[in-house]
Order: C-alpha cells, then sequence, then structure tokens
C-alpha cells in the first residue's frame, strides 16, 4: 500500500510505501510534509518504467568524479557523505504521425527575387515532456538522453520506490507536445523546400502515448549551511546540480591577479 506526501515548500508530491518514513522532502529536504487533497484522484497509473541500469555505488562514484570536475570546487565534497534517494520522475510520450499544409516563399527569377509554392507533407515524429514539479525544466533537459528501449511494464515492485506524480496533467502534456512536433515539421518542410518564409496548418495523428517514469537518483548536502541538491541519471550515470565554490580559491586567485597588475604597474612606472 503506498500514500501520497507532498511538501509545502517546493510542492513535489511523491508516492511512498506506507513502510518508509517520508520526514523530508527528497527534492529540497525540507521538514514542512502533508497528505495532499484528493490524492488518490492525483496518482495516474503509468504505463511503464525506463530500466535502472546505474546501482548506489556507481551512483556514489559518478558523484565524486562530478565532484572533482572542477577546481573550484571544495575539497570536502569529494569526501563528504552523501544520501543518495533513488526514484522516477514522469514525462509524458507521444508518438504520431503530423501532416502540415504548407505555403511559402521560394527564391525565384522574378521582380520580387520570390515565388510563392506550397504543398502537402507528412512526418512521423516522437517527443517527451518531463511532468515533474520537484525538479527544475533545466535539470531535466541536462539529464537526457533517457533510453527509453529499454523499459518495461509498471508493476507493483516498481511502486514500491518512490514516485513523483505528474505535476502535468495528460492533457495538458499532449496538447503542449502536439504544438512542439508541429513546430518541428514546419521548420523540417521550410529547410528541406528550401523555403525563405513559410506559413501551415498541421495535424496529428497519434500511434501511441505513453505516462514513463525516469529513474533517478537525487542527493543532497549541506555546506557553509545551505542546502544544495545534484541529480543522477540513473540510466547513463549523467550528473547535473551545482557546486560551492571554494573561497579560499578565488580569494588566492583574485590575489594573484590584483598582485599581478600591481607588478605590472610598478614596472612599467
Amino acid at each position: 500500500m503506498s500514500r501520497v506526501v507532498q511538501c509545502k515548500c517546493c510542492g513535489g508530491s511523491v508516492v511512498y510505501d506506507v513502510s518508509l518514513e517520508a520526514s523530508r522532502c527528497i527534492f529540497c529536504g525540507s521538514t514542512e510534509m502533508g497528505l495532499p487533497a484528493e490524492q488518490e484522484a492525483s496518482v495516474p497509473d503509468p504505463d511503464a518504467a525506463l530500466c535502472i541500469k546505474v546501482n548506489q555505488d556507481v551512483a556514489d562514484e559518478q558523484y565524486r568524479s562530478w565532484a572533482r570536475a572542477s577546481w573550484w570546487t571544495p575539497t570536502e565534497l569529494r569526501s563528504l557523505q552523501i544520501d543518495l534517494c533513488l526514484m522516477y520522475i514522469p514525462a509524458w510520450w507521444i508518438r504520431g504521425e503530423v501532416e502540415s499544409h504548407w505555403g511559402g516563399l521560394v527564391s525565384a527569377a522574378t521582380k520580387s527575387g520570390k515565388a510563392p509554392t506550397s504543398g502537402v507533407d507528412q512526418g512521423v515524429y516522437e517527443d517527451m515532456v518531463p511532468a515533474s514539479q520537484g525538479l527544475t525544466s533545466a535539470e531535466l533537459e541536462e539529464l537526457h538522453p533517457f533510453v527509453k528501449e529499454e523499459q518495461e511494464p509498471w508493476n507493483a515492485e516498481m511502486a514500491e520506490i518512490p514516485f513523483e506524480v505528474p505535476a502535468v496533467s495528460e492533457e495538458a502534456a499532449r496538447a503542449w507536445l502536439h504544438d512542439r512536433m508541429t513546430s518541428v515539421h514546419l521548420s523540417d518542410i521550410q529547410r528541406n523546400h528550401g523555403l525563405l518564409q513559410t506559413v501551415g496548418s498541421s495535424m496529428v495523428e497519434e500511434e501511441n502515448h505513453k505516462l514513463y517514469m525516469l529513474p533517478v537518483y537525487i542527493g543532497a548536502f549541506r555546506f557553509r549551511e545551505r542546502a544544495w541538491r545534484f541529480v543522477i541519471n540513473a540510466q547513463t550515470g549523467e550528473v547535473v546540480g551545482e557546486t560551492p565554490v571554494d573561497r579560499q580559491k578565488v580569494v588566492m586567485v583574485v590575489g594573484g591577479v590584483l598582485g599581478g597588475l600591481w607588478l605590472l604597474a610598478k614596472a612599467s612606472g
């Protein structure tokens, strides 16, 4: 049996197994947790989950490598104790055929240097939009790509891992995805036909749509009295997040630059 817990600070709603203690928000670390209104109606059934390829130990190693990647990162972060939480993030996916009736202008040997043309084109497209409240769109974009081909139908065992309730409805996601797919199709038409300008009317015939769960690790730590967060793609090991800057290194670099400018000024004087 599961329950929905919502963070009163960031708004993220997560489904936990009742045996788990949800005392802190996975996304922001807040302790201001509560039950959302109409929680039963707010949890749609996922269609599938993408397979987890990175275990907890590898995820921790990926974090350590990420923390060492920048010289500006404080050395303490490399050995800091980190709590990694594996969870699923929701995303809506659509595949379908886009048909566009278009008109445009091409270069021509006319007085204006242009000539009108028109046509009808079809193309098959697929797209995915994250439906997370707890993570930002920028974080999820940086985590891509997820390997959609490696998936399994959603089952009760998967539900034992915390997963976020979609913050975007299916209707809103489909409308947004249709707009983006038709926009991409018209851009492809303009490029393929060498059009200078393009207008068109498009429609999408869906072949399939799903609510996917994307596996991620979320890590949080405190440094200089501030909470920091990073996210790891549990399929590829890609790490996304912001790290603090070592103040001593900043002071050392600034001091070195100022010292060099003073010596240069003294030499030229």
